[in-house]
């Protein structure tokens, strides 16, 4: 009678430290930001299996079937980091990162946001690392005082990110107004 006890003891730890790989998703390096249209659907985190370069990449994954089954709505989840833009006002950034893609049915994609959103093009599908590039000025009368790094996936599947890059490529254009004739 013990050793039928001890075999499902075992077998229940066993399963549990499985299923802690998938909870290891929940954690974020500091400074990155999680968000999510439906509460509890997906999940964003380190992934120390999948990666570029060592020892990690970020990942964003869907986990639940859609809650709000027959409406419209938003479906999609990311993860973002706030960059000050004091240092960065009158300069061309390139914000670039590797991604790979595994079914997704939606989009994935990265993308800078201040007042306007800058996207990269999005993938489909499952896809090796492919890097993916954004390039944009941020003139000296910008409004905003801080930019978003960030990355998304919309509907099913799953993301990674990895070697990520904010670079500095030059001087902004400068932007010139045209008078309206009358």
């Amino acid at each position: 009678m013990m050793g039928i006890f001890l075999k499902k003891l075992l077998l229940s730890l066993i399963l549990c430290l499985l299923s802690f790989k998938s909870y290891a998703l929940d954690v974020l390096p500091e400074y990155w930001v999680f968000w999510e249209h439906e509460t509890h659907n997906y999940r964003a985190g380190v992934d120390r299996e999948t990666y570029l370069s060592k020892p990690e990449s970020l990942s964003i994954q869907k986990t639940l079937v859609n809650t709000h089954s027959g409406r419209k709505h938003n479906n999609g989840a990311g993860i973002y980091q706030i960059i000050n833009l004091e240092k960065y006002v009158g300069k061309k950034i390139r914000f670039s990162a590797y991604v790979k893609t595994q079914n997704v049915t939606g989009y994935a994609y990265i993308y800078a946001r201040s007042g306007k959103v800058y996207p990269s093009k999005g993938i489909r599908g499952t896809n090796d690392w492919m890097k993916l590039v954004l390039e944009f000025d941020i003139p000296e009368n910008h409004p905003g005082q801080s930019i978003h790094m960030a990355f998304s996936m919309f509907k099913k599947g799953r993301m990674w990110i990895d070697d990520i890059k904010w670079e500095v490529i030059g001087k902004a254009a400068p932007i010139f107004y045209e008078p309206i004739l009358e």
